[in-house]
């Protein structure tokens, strides 16, 4: 079934949609009495069969949370996500359908962003330095996508709490030092990545309970001295990947 939002003139139909478990030939149920134009603000569609084409959300200024999440969407037009003035809360996860798409930069219109989840979303290729862009975003799900390159710079000024960038088919590149000023993180997923370099310092993340680092100590507090001048050694040889993976706690024997 391919999504359209049932309009006529100026009158959109829903306000609020909570459908479950429709089948891929099911309808959407008349839920609301018609309303004006764009007052469209809840729509929960996750958890069904939706295939197809996901219309375009363009301009529904009222529009606060959007759930499509584990349907079997095929693809994202350009400028779906454009003119979201309100969107607060939106999530693509687990639409393993998805042609491959780029990161929408159309999401910059919506400032009052919090929780965006696009794992498991087809996302391929750079992420754009916008993060600066979405002063109120705390949750960002992008795991298990194909994004390649650096880190933003702009992600060391977002308020982010929960960031997960784990399981990249090809993997983010380059350091991680853009973490060492996300002084609010309190989960950071890292892993099956290609990134390079040191582990920076994260003593200001006084919040992070969840890392993904082998040498981090059970304990807070400095390593040991000889790890930190076998670290040193290995610095200076690009920290070999090899070096890394096999690597574990805070003996420089192991």
């Amino acid at each position: 079934m391919s999504l359209t939002f049932l309009k006529s003139g100026h009158i959109y139909f829903f306000v609020r949609i909570v459908p479950f478990g429709l089948t891929e030939n099911g309808d959407l149920p008349p839920v609301a009495l018609a309303v004006t134009c764009c007052h469209l603000t809840d729509l929960y569609l996750q958890e069904n069969s939706l295939s197809g084409l996901l219309s375009s959300l363009s301009d529904l200024s009222n529009l606060q949370t959007a759930y499509f999440g584990r349907n079997n969407f095929t693809s994202v037009p350009s400028a779906v996500f454009s003119g979201l003035t309100s969107l607060q809360k939106l999530s693509l996860f687990n639409n393993p359908s998805l042609s491959p798409c780029p990161f929408s930069t159309d999401l910059t219109q919506s400032s009052t962003l919090s929780d965006l989840d696009f794992g498991s979303a087809g996302i391929i290729g750079d992420l754009p330095d916008i993060f600066d862009s979405f002063p109120s975003l705390q949750n960002l799900r992008l795991s298990y996508n194909n994004l390649t390159e650096a880190l933003p710079k702009s992600l060391a000024s977002s308020s982010i709490i929960n960031l997960w960038l784990n399981n990249q088919q090809n993997g983010l590149s380059g350091t991680i030092e853009v973490h060492s000023n996300m002084t609010q993180l309190s989960q950071l997923w890292l892993h099956k990545n290609q990134f390079t370099g040191g582990i920076p310092d994260l003593s200001k993340c006084d919040s992070l309970i969840d890392g993904a680092s082998k040498l981090e100590e059970h304990t807070p507090g400095p390593c040991d001295d000889k790890v930190m001048v076998l670290l040193k050694v290995a610095e200076g040889f690009g920290y070999p990947s090899r070096f890394a993976e096999l690597w574990k706690g805070n003996d420089p024997c192991t």
